[in-house]
């Protein structure tokens, strides 16, 4: 499961979105 838009949840894991 990539870090897509969707995991937004678990952004503390891969903060690709948060940045």
């Amino acid at each position: 499961m990539p870090a897509t838009p969707i995991m937004r949840k678990h952004s503390k894991n891969r903060p690709i979105s948060r940045r």
